[in-house]
């Protein structure tokens, strides 16, 4: 029995070493709603504001109401910039596309808490009046390696809820490393 735990605990140090999972957490500090489709979200209805709860937590709640269902080929597109300090105004970007309607595909399980929370039933999103007590962000942090995460002062995201055929909204969310 212990020679088999022994391997086995050998086996996801060197497994977990050679990923280089990052243990990034992140606060986000600023969000800033850019673009909302009135054919698909009711712009009177829609309220998202960043409450400060702690030194390493903030939340974003949501309210909306959804007056369309989503397309089934519905993306969250994000360019996420990456700054090593207050003075780097260019960063380095990594662009990311998931499906949020296809609970198997690719990333999905990354995608912010109120994405998975409108889909998870393996429809998209439909209409109806949603709040969140936190809507969150894209859990890049924990599917980019720790070279691409740590040392960093601060990233900001650009995320696009889109299909092939429409813009449904555009939000931009600032974090810093907790």
């Amino acid at each position: 029995m212990f020679p088999k735990l022994l391997f086995i605990t050998l086996f996801l140090i060197i497994v977990c070493g050679t990923l280089n999972i990052s243990t990034l957490e992140l606060k986000i500090t600023d969000a800033k709603l850019d673009y909302l489709n009135g054919n698909y979200i009711d712009k009177n209805t829609y309220a998202a504001g960043l409450i400060d709860v702690n030194s390493t937590y903030a939340r974003l709640p949501l309210f909306w109401e959804v007056l369309t269902s989503f397309p089934m080929d519905a993306t969250l597109e994000t360019r996420i910039v990456r700054y090593n300090s207050p003075q780097d105004k260019r960063g380095s970007s990594f662009n990311v596309k998931i499906e949020i309607c296809n609970i198997h595909g690719r990333l999905y399980q990354y995608l912010p808490p109120f994405l998975i929370d409108l889909t998870k039933a393996g429809q998209c999103v439909q209409p109806g009046n949603y709040s969140f007590y936190d809507a969150g962000q894209l859990q890049f942090n924990k599917f980019l390696s720790s070279r691409d995460l740590d040392g960093a002062y601060r990233f900001n995201t650009i995320n696009y809820i889109a299909s092939p055929s429409t813009y449904i909204k555009k939000i931009e969310i600032a974090s810093k490393p907790v």
